[in-house]
């Protein structure tokens, strides 16, 4: 049995990696779902980069998985995008729970009895990194590969001479993966660099300057050929990345200025929903405190992959996203686990089972509330239902606020051609193609296949609203993305009838304190309190109004209440 015990947390968390991984669906309109999803989608399905964000490695695996969908990817994508999300979702999550093997794995090597499990167990169930495993981006591959260093590398570090050659190989395999998943996953060349001076002075031998020189050639080279388009096109790769640089990294005016206060809260606070949270993050300092004390070569090793992504994001002046510390949880579940571990004459059983309910329990609940509610249909999903069923293909309808609060309903050609429109005047020229490389596609195949669907004007000015009556559609929630505002007075709108709201968030819950929302990426589920919480998506509000100017707006005036009418 003791032989087999990889499979509990492997099987834990992949049943919480794939459970409510088709949330969102149908895709039909919204694919900001979660932003960067997009991305990684059409370059799979156009078979070459629509942005240089990512490397290529994964939007290649997305690109050869599109195959088994069958027929034309880009005329199957543009009438319906959801099969290909879902595939590339799956993908991610398989990543996931492969990482989960590879924690236990690690653990098993520097760990004995039952403390490899908890390690597993810990990150299996980690909240962050279980989300994550729901999307269709490049960050949960990326540290399945990152994570595979760190174990090839410890294997190195102990292997007999002969055996060494082919475990050093093994990692920098690994980390060519990574490195082309993400351009972050260089990051773990210093896992490398340890591993090889660490076994060199261990054993009073000198550093193979030619082999590492030999890897490094080898990773350039590979790195070229997995990203051919990016070295031709290298003036419009630089340009993407720049401008990824000036808006997530560097300040911006509604950020508070850089204090050391303030970044390293940037750093630990993502880590209450990590690997064991806020008590296993200080359980993982301590395990490193005590390795570096110790002289410890596997627990620094291990170390590793946390110091350099919290050194890598101190200097961040805009707000962190949660998943840029993704990277360091795999690491802090096994260093966690290490002091439980370290600790002499624990009862066996009991010490288990108490750090296992102290660093996973909180965590599991979380998770399974949170893959519980991702389960539940989003309300932009309810909101477009609603809207195909009760409303006429002729009534215009008028969207205020960001696309990521949009309604999922059919759009018909010309509305995605000033979709794409609206991305290039909100977004500038180069960020604009980006966000509307998957609309081209849609655009193309519904002209094709000449689908008729409704006509949508998004926050359009007072000279372009629709002509007599038309459906107002706008949402709320505790993020600026919902923020909108009227092209005309509020009291010269003048409701046809009773208000129709859809809800994720419960009744009186917008004054809930404490919210936990993961800002850059647009996550409408928040970590916390998840109380107040009914199903993905932001309260989305659908009024059928008509505007009225004059004498006809002072008989009837009516206040904008985005929050009344007949509730969903």
């Amino acid at each position: 049995m003791k032989h087999w015990v990889w499979l509990i947390p492997t099987l834990l968390g992949g049943a919480l990696r794939f459970w409510g991984i088709t949330f969102g669906r149908p895709l039909t309109s919204n694919l900001y779902i979660r932003p960067d999803e997009s991305l990684v989608i059409v370059s799979g399905v156009l078979g070459e980069p629509s942005t240089y964000a990512y490397p290529a490695f994964f939007l290649q695996l997305a690109s050869l998985l599109f195959r088994f969908v069958g027929g034309d990817p880009a005329t199957g994508f543009g009438l319906d995008p959801t099969p290909y999300y879902l595939v590339v979702r799956y993908a991610a999550a398989l990543f996931g729970t492969g990482t989960v093997l590879l924690v236990f794995l690690i653990a098993r090597r520097v760990l004995s009895g039952q403390w490899p499990m908890l390690a597993a167990l810990i990150y299996a169930v980690s909240p962050l990194a279980v989300r994550d495993s729901h999307y269709a981006v490049t960050d949960i591959p990326s540290v399945f590969f990152q994570t595979a260093v760190v174990w090839f590398a410890l294997r190195y570090l102990d292997a007999e001479p002969g055996r060494a050659v082919r475990e050093f190989w093994w990692a920098v395999v690994a980390l060519g993966c990574s490195m082309n998943t993400k351009y972050a996953g260089v990051l773990l060349v210093t896992v490398l660099i340890s591993a090889v001076w660490m076994r060199a002075r261990s054993n009073r031998e000198a550093i193979p300057w030619g082999r590492l020189a030999g890897a490094f050639g080898a990773m350039v080279v590979a790195f070229a050929a997995v990203n051919p388009y990016l070295l031709m096109n290298l003036d419009r790769a630089l340009a993407e990345i720049w401008s990824i640089v000036r808006v997530l990294y560097l300040w911006q005016p509604s950020d508070p200025p850089w204090t050391l206060a303030y970044a390293l809260w940037q750093v630990v606070k993502p880590l209450g929903q990590g690997s064991g949270g806020w008590m296993g993050a200080a359980l993982a300092m301590a395990a490193m405190a005590y390795g570096a004390w110790k002289k410890d070569r596997q627990l620094m090793l291990i170390a590793q992959p946390v110091l350099s992504t919290a050194l890598i994001l101190l200097p961040f002046q805009h707000t962190v996203p949660y998943r840029y510390l993704l990277p360091a949880l795999p690491c802090i579940a096994i260093l966690s686990a290490a002091v439980f571990a370290r600790i002499p004459r624990l009862p066996g059983p009991l010490a288990w089972g108490c750090a296992t309910l102290l660093l996973a329990g909180v965590e599991l609940t979380t998770s399974v509330r949170l893959v519980g509610l991702l389960r539940e249909t989003d309300s932009r999903s309810l909101a477009g239902e609603w809207i195909q069923k009760n409303i006429p293909r002729e009534m215009p309808v008028v969207w205020l606020g960001g696309p990521e609060c949009e309604p999922q309903f059919i759009e018909s050609a010309a509305s995605v051609e000033r979709r794409i429109a609206f991305a290039y005047r909100r977004y500038g020229p180069v960020s604009g193609a980006i966000v509307s490389a998957p609309y081209e596609l849609m655009r193309k195949a519904k002209r094709e296949a000449g689908v008729k669907g409704w006509e949508v004007y998004r926050n359009p000015p007072d000279g372009e609203l629709p002509a007599g009556e038309f459906l107002l559609v706008t949402s709320e929630y505790p993020l600026k993305m919902t923020r909108f505002k009227l092209p005309v007075a509020a009291e010269s709108l003048r409701d046809l009838r009773e208000a129709v709201v859809f809800r994720a968030l419960r009744q009186g819950s917008e004054g809930c304190d404490g919210f936990e929302l993961d800002l850059i990426d647009a996550w409408f589920l928040p970590f916390r309190p998840l109380g107040c919480v009914d199903r993905p998506g932001p309260n989305i509000t659908v009024r059928h109004v008509r505007v009225e100017t004059g004498a006809a707006a002072q008989r009837e005036p009516r206040q904008h209440d985005p929050g009344g009418g007949q509730s969903h």
